[in-house]
């Protein structure tokens, strides 16, 4: 359980801003007119998600759940076989690729799940950010959320915050065939067919190594440039105000408060890990094999 505990500090974050939502809804209910939301906000929050402010919050809540059984768990190892395919697109032209499985052990640390849930974070984050500022453009401005205040900026940030958790299902969906392949220890091997070419060094990595490396570095890249972008418009386009400070603040941690939307479809997938890679090793025929040792490399 000890691995597991940054996952539920972040768990614990990302429910009490969902409380503090829900709790600002009640309000309107109890006495409307100090309520910080408006009657379309609580009664409609979400346009293109039927109910008020109290489903909508539920349903993106136990959507990642949701599609962690009904399209992941079910389908687990046809997404391995597309991803293997992709692999095998994605190869080197002119390489002959051959496949093996190194056996891997059972213990993971909670460092490394805390880093894929901030990289789903990141990478949902970038994305919200993406969307959000296209259909500001486009003249949509409450796409996500039907609430506005006298501040552009926060309206901005509220719109993100919501957009990252509509898009959390989808995301993690992307994720976890990733995390799959990489847990099942499946190996390439790619070495280069061509006559005239003798300076190719064999390529060993990972059968989700080049998805996995996509996925990082876009989630980093992008992630950095939306926070760049975010500081740049409200120190400059903008007269400068202690709240500006809060804002840029509240922004830049917006991928840590939404990384605990993951903790319980990355949990549920380490509870079930066992069983995946059981289903999955009886739809392959890959030999099992053991990459040497540094330490036992001769040198010539």
């Amino acid at each position: 359980m000890k691995k597991f505990v940054p996952l539920i500090i972040t768990l614990v974050v990302t429910l009490s801003v969902v409380m503090f939502l829900m709790i600002m809804g009640a309000t309107y209910y109890i006495n409307p007119g100090d309520s910080m939301f408006a009657a379309e906000t609580v009664e409609i929050f979400i346009p293109f998600i039927p109910g008020t402010i109290f489903t909508d919050l539920l349903i993106m809540i136990l959507a990642p759940i949701v599609a962690f059984f009904v399209i992941f768990y079910t389908l687990a190892p046809y997404w391995a076989k597309l991803l293997i395919k992709l692999h095998k697109i994605l190869s080197r032209v002119g390489t002959d690729a051959k496949y093996g499985v190194v056996k891997l052990g059972k213990r993971v640390t909670g460092r490394m799940l805390f880093f894929r849930a901030m990289v789903v974070a990141f990478f949902t984050f970038s994305l919200a950010v993406f969307l959000v500022e296209i259909l500001v453009n486009l003249g949509v401005s409450d796409a996500f959320l039907l609430y506005s205040s006298s501040s552009p900026t926060f309206d901005t940030i509220i719109q993100v915050l919501v957009a990252c958790f509509f898009l959390g299902f989808i995301t993690i969906l992307i994720f976890l065939p990733v995390w799959y392949m990489e847990d099942s220890g499946l190996t390439s091997f790619q070495v280069s067919t061509k006559e005239d070419d003798d300076r190719s060094p064999v390529d060993i990595q990972g059968v989700h190594a080049p998805l996995a490396g996509v996925l990082t570095g876009y989630a980093g890249l992008a992630t950095v440039l939306a926070w760049v972008i975010f500081i740049i418009e409200v120190f400059v386009g903008a007269p400068l105000e202690q709240s500006s400070y809060y804002a840029v603040i509240f922004f830049i941690l917006l991928p840590l408060i939404i990384a605990g939307f993951f903790t319980i479809p990355i949990y549920l997938y380490e509870k079930k890990l066992p069983s995946l890679l059981s289903r999955l090793e009886s739809k392959w025929n890959y030999d099992h094999i053991k990459p040497p040792t540094f330490e036992k490399i001769e040198k010539e």
